[in-house]
């Protein structure tokens, strides 16, 4: 298993990889979406040995769009421009030179026989989306109406 892309994630944090697609599936300088959990990951290739991960919501405007994001470098360093207000983001650390108080929620990723595999931290499903069982709007969520019993 080769690690590609993020910094070493804290001791503390136990990571659940998630098997998103095969390297040969993503087209170079592009972003693909993938659902884990409920949590809707941007999934970007610059190379076979470059491939990042990140949020695919857009920290200034909350809409899921990163992965249809402009792929870009400052100076060494890759970037990703939101598709809205092209508000810039570092692909390694989710920093927003331009925006100091805007984070792009980045995740690690690793090649193992040829598939992606992204880490996300136990828990980290979102449960802000409708589908979610958690969700109150879900007419599945116990003690709603309509629940499943």
């Amino acid at each position: 298993m080769t690690t590609l892309t993020a910094e070493a994630a804290p001791a503390a944090v136990d990571l659940q990889w998630h098997r998103v697609c095969q390297v040969d599936e993503l087209e170079t300088a592009w972003g693909e979406a993938a659902l884990i959990d409920n949590l809707q990951i941007a999934v970007i290739r610059l190379s076979p040995s470059r491939i990042y991960a990140v949020d695919q919501r857009d920290p200034a405007t909350g809409a899921c769009v990163m992965s249809r994001g402009i792929v870009g470098d400052s100076g060494s360093r890759a970037t990703l421009a939101s598709p809205l207000h092209k508000e810039v983001y570092m692909l390694d650390t989710g920093e927003c030179p331009g925006n100091t108080g805007l984070r792009l929620p980045t995740f690690p990723v690793q090649v193992a026989d040829g598939a992606v595999l992204v880490g996300l931290p136990d828990g980290s499903a979102r449960t802000d989306h409708p589908d979610h069982p958690d969700h109150p709007d879900n007419p599945d969520t116990p003690g709603r109406s309509g629940a499943a019993a």
